[in-house]
């Protein structure tokens, strides 16, 4: 499995996935967000007005 654009995993020496703890907040906030009913096109609005970037 790719994990370049893998938001909030990155892959260990040995391929295995562990958190990307940088990322772990923004990859809460997503999945918050779209349980709350927000739709993708929302979020990505949201996320792109206050700057968050993805898979950085």
């Amino acid at each position: 499995m790719s994990t370049k654009r893998f938001l909030g995993y990155d892959a260990d020496e040995n391929g295995k996935l562990v958190i990307n703890r940088l990322q772990e907040p923004i990859v809460v906030r997503l999945y918050q967000e779209f349980l709350d009913g927000k739709t993708t096109d929302y979020i990505k609005r949201i996320f792109e007005k206050e700057g968050i970037k993805n898979w950085d």
